[in-house]
């Protein structure tokens, strides 16, 4: 009797055991890692926007990038009455750490101050506040004010919203006080669970080597408040792996819900494994586009090609759909603007379409030929153009990495030199090009993303061409801005426009007709060719969850590590 009960229990027990680590798997949010993990302090290093620290903690104001639409979070409000010089700031009410202690503007206080004074905290966000910010003063335990050293109308987009560069997260003062050098120096496990302690929904668990593991704060501030409800995933496990090709091993299994940046080629391989993994589109081309598209850059005051007259030409010739056939398999978009194919500058982008300052997909040689014609350059037996003897060549510096970059750049340069130009690629180093060619300008053409910049709002990367940046060749460019050197009195006209631009909110209703007017200018003079977006593949598995952002909801980037955690744990509801 007994040997029949107990093997009937060790029968239940091997059904109902898998089930029940099933079940709970269920409940659980796996993101990968791939690198030796190490927990930096807050504005530390690069990896405070994009590490564990953004599981825990939250933005004062997610960025909708839908439009330039502000979605406040640990903020209520977000004002200006003196054109962005200083910025009066409100916290939500009831706004707690997880561990029960109010969250206020002594923790802001706390945090600007080490922001300010901190020689330790050398993070690109903690730079960038430092050179901005003049001071900071709470009004109350909810409010405060932000001066800054010159007026900016963009600074609460720029640096106090979830962003690429690193989001602004606050400190608790009441963790944080004295503990700085007893942080830094923690050990993997359990002194690394007080420096991630936050206000988000939630908690550092445990962290070993392999992984680390958070649960959900049924106190969530954000739910009693009827912010937002609690998000369905019970736990988030970040797993750590040694290389790519493990996590992309785990994804082709199901075991993690999230991929790494995948090439296109790697992503049939995962599909083929695993039909649960999606991407950005479901239809061809399924990359997002990107915050940097691909395009040629010239050094506008290196001869011949400081004549506009041969930059047009080469606009002309080129045919974006080839380069996007050739060189990405048909998975990539032309771009038509400087800017990225992202929502929330659609209006601008369809603008200057329709007023036919957009770069074509498709080539017009005839137009490119009688732009050379009319400059004094024919072709010779070769069929390559001439003028005094001389051939007009060009070489296109380009990065060894990504690979794409330098096929699309060898796809260009056969374009060029089929319609009468004699062109080469000089594939380099990264560092090289970044570091040494680039912003000394010993370049006539670079293959690049010099345009990087906007999301949501044009002045971003329109600034990046501002003739007060303008060096000459040998003297390094400040920050990649205006690497071209543009400086004619088109570009001055353009540098008065961008100012203005630069005195109006992005919601301003005069933002259409400028951008407009700006980029008129660009596409008399041809400072940079459009070329393609920047196309990137981040996979999702639906085999757990569902609800990921993609080009059909469109409701955050879809790269976890640009502070986009928040926005998509609150997104995703159980597949099953």
């Amino acid at each position: 009797m007994w040997t029949k009960v107990v093997l009937s229990l060790l029968v239940l027990q091997s059904l109902c055991f898998p089930k029940a680590i099933e079940a709970q798997e269920s409940k659980s949010l796996v993101i990968p890692a791939v690198d030796t993990f190490n927990l930096p302090l807050h504005y530390s290093s690069d990896g405070n926007a994009g590490g564990l620290l953004s599981i825990t903690s939250e933005p004062l104001i997610h960025l909708a990038p839908q439009d330039e639409r502000f979605v406040p979070w640990l903020a209520s409000s977000v004002t200006t009455n003196d054109g962005g010089k200083t910025w009066r700031i409100a916290l939500r009410e009831n706004v707690y750490w997880s561990d029960g202690e109010p969250l206020d503007t002594s923790d802001i206080d706390f945090t600007f101050d080490l922001i300010l004074t901190s020689k330790t905290f050398v993070a690109p966000i903690a730079v960038e506040l430092r050179a901005r910010v003049e001071s900071v003063a709470a009004v109350d335990d909810q409010e405060f004010i932000i001066t800054l050293r010159k007026a900016d109308m963009r600074f609460p987009h720029s640096f106090l919203t979830t962003r690429r560069e690193g989001t602004f997260f606050v400190i608790p003062e009441h963790v944080w006080d004295g503990k700085m050098a007893t942080f830094s120096t923690a050990a993997v496990g359990g002194g690394l669970l007080d420096p991630l302690l936050g206000s988000g929904p939630y908690v550092a668990d445990s962290i070993t080597a392999a992984e680390a593991t958070f649960i959900r704060n049924e106190d969530w501030w954000g739910a009693k408040t009827g912010l937002s409800e609690l998000p369905e995933p019970e736990q988030v496990v970040v797993r750590f792996f040694e290389a790519d090709e493990d996590a992309v091993e785990a994804l082709k299994a199901d075991e993690i819900d999230i991929g790494i940046e995948v090439d296109f080629a790697t992503f049939e391989e995962i599909r083929v494994e695993n039909q649960n993994v999606i991407a950005w589109s479901e239809a061809d081309p399924i990359p997002w586009p990107g915050h940097c598209p691909r395009q040629l850059d010239f050094n506008t005051i290196s001869p011949p090609w400081d004549n506009p007259a041969l930059r047009r030409a080469v606009a002309h010739f080129v045919d974006q759909t080839r380069i996007v056939d050739e060189a990405f398999s048909g998975q990539n978009l032309p771009s038509p603007t400087l800017f990225p194919l992202l929502p929330g500058l659609k209006v601008y982008v369809d603008d200057l379409v329709s007023a036919g300052f957009a770069m074509p997909s498709a080539a017009n040689p005839a137009q490119g030929d009688a732009e050379l014609i009319a400059a004094g350059y024919a072709k010779g037996d070769d069929e390559i153009y001439e003028k005094d003897g001389e051939d007009l060549s060009l070489v296109i510096h380009v990065a060894d990495e990504p690979a794409i970059d330098a096929a699309a750049a060898g796809v260009l340069a056969q374009i060029l030199t089929d319609s009468g130009i004699a062109t080469s690629i000089d594939v380099v180093s990264g560092a090289e090009l970044w570091a040494w060619i680039l912003p000394p300008g010993k370049f006539d053409a670079a293959y690049s993303w010099l345009s990087c910049g906007s999301v949501v709002d044009p002045f971003a990367s329109l600034v990046r061409y501002h003739p007060k940046n303008a060096v000459e060749i040998g003297v390094r460019s400040p920050g990649y801005d205006n690497i071209a050197r543009w400086n004619t009195p088109a570009a001055q006209q353009y540098g008065r426009i961008v100012d203005e631009i630069a005195t109006r909110a992005p919601s301003d209703e005069e933002m259409l007709t400028l951008t407009r007017q700006a980029y008129d200018l660009i596409s008399q003079e041809a400072p940079f060719i459009p070329l393609v977006q920047e196309a990137r593949i981040v996979p999702f598995s639906t085999g757990r969850w569902k609800g990921w952002p993609t080009s059909d909801n469109p409701y955050a980037m879809p790269i976890i590590q640009w502070g986009q955690f928040h926005s998509m744990i609150h997104s995703l509801t159980s597949s099953n």
